[in-house]
């Protein structure tokens, strides 16, 4: 998607910094402002940029050009420096060089979010617009009182015709009618056939997937005790802040900006105390791909683990080596905030109105998935 970047304005509250230059070249950390926006751009996978200039733009068009030394496809729109007309005059003057489809970032900001899966988002919804966007992905297990699914479980999605809104289905709730869709979006699809995994939770064709833009949950029980798996395939966005605690929830992952993984757990380092707590043992989880995530819930010691691609357990200086007696520190078993001694819900938080996340061969049961012995907010609660 065609990203139109605001560098027009005139800059008068850092004119002490700016000394004559663009806001769009103030150097940081030893290069202009702008090449850190198109280098966010650029890993997100956009490449196009149009950029609105107006104050001292020559300036920018001669350190930027056309955008191919920083691997970028770069055009201008010029307005009247004399006339500068805010943000709705910027894109006036652009109009002939907008796409159908565009996003706006202004000059002088930077967000840390992945905006190719914004994109692919709107797209998927077939939006005009975009209001109120967060990029979430929280996994949870919870405590529950509703027993809809039993375990063993496995959902492929494959059953469902495109577009058939989940929630009401199959112990599928949530507060929003169509917080979970089943979609074939050719570009998710095709992406997590690309997955270069070990393998997937399920053999099947792999042609739908479950657009998530709501707080979706899914009411699955396991007997009281015992081991449980939870695996499945997600396409990950990083969660842009730390997010709330989670009362009632037994365990929970997100991946944040820096792209690690984070739990929702009890810290027994010391006084007991629950946090999110991003794992010093986390490998480099690429956001905007699929990735197969693995929890481990052994609630006969409430500890869990999990593993990431078929990844060896996630450790960390506040994990444990084992559950029960005679544990060391470090490890990659963590204690529950909470728990009542089984699983009762998978809790898939995040997206917005128009912009979503995507989750593929849900399966929980008590047989430990293959790749073990070869060998990503989701919340439970």
């Amino acid at each position: 998607m065609q990203v139109v970047i605001l560098a027009g304005g005139i800059g008068t509250r850092i004119q002490s910094v700016a000394q004559g230059i663009p806001k769009a070249l103030i150097p940081v950390v030893g290069r202009p402002f702008i090449e850190h926006q198109f280098a966010l751009l650029r890993a997100s996978g956009c490449r196009e940029v149009l950029l609105c200039v107006g104050h001292l733009g020559d300036q920018i068009e001669r350190c930027v050009g056309d955008g191919a030394r920083l691997g970028m496809r770069v055009a201008y729109a010029w307005e009247d420096p004399a006339h500068l007309l805010g943000t709705g005059g910027a894109l006036v003057h652009a109009l002939p060089h907008l796409r159908e489809s565009f996003m706006v970032m202004y000059g002088d900001s930077y967000l840390p979010v992945d905006y190719g899966a914004f994109a692919r988002a709107f797209a998927a919804a077939q939006a005009n617009q975009v209001v109120g966007y967060q990029q979430t992905f929280t996994i949870t297990f919870s405590d529950s009182a509703a027993s809809v699914n039993t375990v063993p479980y496995a959902e492929p999605f494959e059953s469902y015709a495109d577009g058939y809104a989940l929630i009401g289905t199959n112990g599928w709730v949530s507060d929003t009618a169509n917080g979970g869709v089943v979609t074939t979006a050719t570009a998710i699809v095709t992406a997590e056939a690309g997955y270069g995994g070990l393998g997937y939770p399920l053999a099947t064709n792999h042609t739908k997937v479950l657009l998530l833009t709501a707080d979706v949950s899914d009411e699955i029980r396991s007997a009281v005790g015992g081991t449980v798996y939870a695996d499945f395939m997600a396409y990950i966005a990083a969660y842009g802040a730390v997010p709330a605690s989670l009362p009632g929830s037994q365990s929970g992952l997100y991946v944040d900006t820096n792209q690690h993984v984070a739990v929702w757990h009890c810290n027994m380092t010391g006084a007991a105390s629950n946090e999110w707590r991003v794992l010093s043992g986390s490998p480099v989880v690429a956001t905007s791909a699929w990735h197969r995530v693995t929890f481990q819930h052994d609630y006969i010691h409430n500890m869990f683990q999990v593993r990431i691609d078929e990844g060896l357990p996630i450790q960390d200086a506040a994990g444990w080596s084992k559950p029960g007696a005679g544990r060391t520190q470090p490890g990659a078993w963590f204690y529950m905030a909470q728990t009542n001694g089984y699983l009762a819900r998978l809790r898939l938080e995040g997206g917005g109105a128009t912009a979503g996340w995507y989750v593929d061969d849900l399966t929980v049961g008590v047989t430990v998935p293959p790749f073990f012995a070869a060998g990503t907010i989701f919340k439970f609660r």
